[in-house]
């Protein structure tokens, strides 16, 4: 049976306007893992955070299976149900939705998302309007090559950020899901008030909040790798994930979803 984490993030937002907090739940390579009957475990799980939207980061499949894609399909449309449902692609759904074999399985899987409401962001954007705020959630979709490209991918530049997904809107809260953590200079310098990233799996085996053993490009203590980073008024946060792919294996490293509270910086948290 597998288990995860709740991790409580809560955040200042210089962007949002004072008094409001809004509540998001991030989730990231699921890799068809399953918890309980349906995902109900997890859909459980999310519905009682009381989100204002749920994010998915990608890699919610296993590319060369498509029984993956009913878990994915059942935590996605489970979601769905309660709140809007925001989905950026993962290397996995790039590979597989271009894989001859797979392509078939992988339409039908995006058309019952869709039908459900999931909203697909691939280098696209959506504004989230809540009763009083209003925030723009960028999906990025890197292409395999050469961005993925193991053990070495060229540097990615804010130029090329603008090619994929615009400039960024400096006129509302900006999120910006982008699956790979290696580019987080640039995700910093593109300018997104919040960036929520994946892909590592926390490094495999996790040494503390921020420093994991390896990446799946292959390299060993990738920076970036697992836990929130900060530039300025900006915000990253990288996920363990939810599942494993290839390697089995976690070692102080608990599969997770995270539950992020946004607020303007002079609001003042509650004591705990």
């Amino acid at each position: 049976m597998n288990n995860f984490r709740i991790k409580q993030y809560d955040l200042s937002l210089d962007s949002l306007p004072g008094g409001r907090e809004v509540r998001l739940v991030y989730m990231t390579d699921l890799h068809g893992a399953v918890y309980g009957e349906g995902q109900k475990d997890l859909i459980n799980a999310i519905r009682n955070e009381r989100p204002d939207a749920v994010l998915s980061g990608g890699d919610m499949m296993i590319r060369h299976n498509p029984d993956s894609l009913d878990a994915a399909a059942d935590l996605l449309t489970g979601a769905a149900d309660f709140c809007p449902v925001f989905y950026a692609m993962g290397n996995h759904e790039t590979r597989q939705k271009l894989t001859g074999k797979f392509r078939t399985a992988y339409r039908k899987y995006e058309k019952k998302l869709k039908q459900a409401g999931v909203r697909f962001l691939a280098n696209s954007s959506e504004i989230l309007t809540l009763k009083d705020v209003s925030l723009r959630i960028y999906g990025l979709e890197l292409p395999l090559s050469p961005w993925y490209k193991k053990p070495f991918s060229p540097a990615l530049k804010k130029e090329a950020l603008d090619y994929y997904l615009r400039p960024c809107d400096t006129e509302m809260p900006t999120i910006l899901l982008a699956h790979n953590p290696y580019y987080a200079e640039t995700y910093f310098e593109w300018g997104a008030d919040l960036t929520l990233c994946g892909h590592y799996h926390g490094g495999v085996v996790r040494f503390d909040e921020h420093r994991g053993l390896i990446s799946p490009q292959f390299r060993l203590f990738p920076r970036y790798c697992c836990g929130d980073y900060y530039r300025q008024s900006q915000c990253m946060l990288v996920s363990a994930g939810l599942g494993d792919h290839v390697l089995h294996l976690r070692i102080h490293n608990p599969r997770e979803i995270l539950s992020i509270r946004l607020r303007k910086r002079e609001d003042k948290w509650p004591s705990t």
